[in-house]
């Protein structure tokens, strides 16, 4: 049998065999059980890549970090309790990014599923010292912010704001591009037009 031996250590060409007398890689190791291969530094990390029945592991068995890196440059890290940077070597929370972050289908915060087929829904309050902005992919149309302690909501240039619901969409409306408001009328003529027959 070419497999399966523990004792076998073959070496073919530049490939070295561990467990197999046909090596495929320049070190292979077989295994009947999980297939393991430890790097140690005295007094330091002891990483272990492991083949199991149904996974592949790869991680320190010691109290130390994991680096992932790339042109010798440290991109993600693990660290030893559990916590892992993107683009950060010391995160303190159990997901640190640095940089801008894209997502192609909902984002969920503290929710197992999108509420309504929103694009982000948090379950529980959301909070931000800037301001919430919205538009289009290409047109800024208005935002929601802190204006020295007053709550303010703000269009772009002299973009019109409506309240409403899914009945009346305008029950309140602004026109900015005159400063007036109407209630009950999208189309105001004074100052403050109230409109409708209630």
């Amino acid at each position: 049998d070419s497999k399966g031996n523990a004792d076998t250590m073959v070496i073919s060409g530049s490939d070295v065999g561990i467990g197999t007398t046909t090596p495929q890689n320049n070190l292979h190791i077989f295994s009947a059980g999980n297939a393991e291969l430890v790097l140690e530094r005295n007094s330091g990390a002891e990483i272990l890549l492991q083949a199991q029945s149904s996974a592949g592991v790869v991680g320190t068995q010691t109290n130390n970090d994991l680096d992932l890196k790339t042109n010798s440059t440290t991109r993600i890290r693990i660290k030893n309790n559990g916590k892992v940077g993107i683009g950060n070597t010391s995160p303190t929370e159990a997901l640190v990014v640095e940089g801008a972050i894209s997502a192609s289908t909902a984002v969920n915060i503290n929710a197992s599923a999108s509420f309504f087929g929103a694009a982000l829904s948090v379950q529980g309050d959301g909070y931000t010292t800037g301001a919430w902005e919205v538009g289009t992919s290409s047109t800024f149309v208005g935002k929601m912010y802190n204006n020295s302690g007053k709550l303010s909501l703000e269009a772009d240039t002299n973009r019109d704001i409506q309240f409403g619901d899914a009945g009346t969409a305008a029950v309140m409306y602004i026109d900015n591009s005159v400063e007036r408001v109407g209630i009950g009328t999208d189309s105001p003529s004074r100052a403050l037009h109230i409109g409708g027959t209630g």
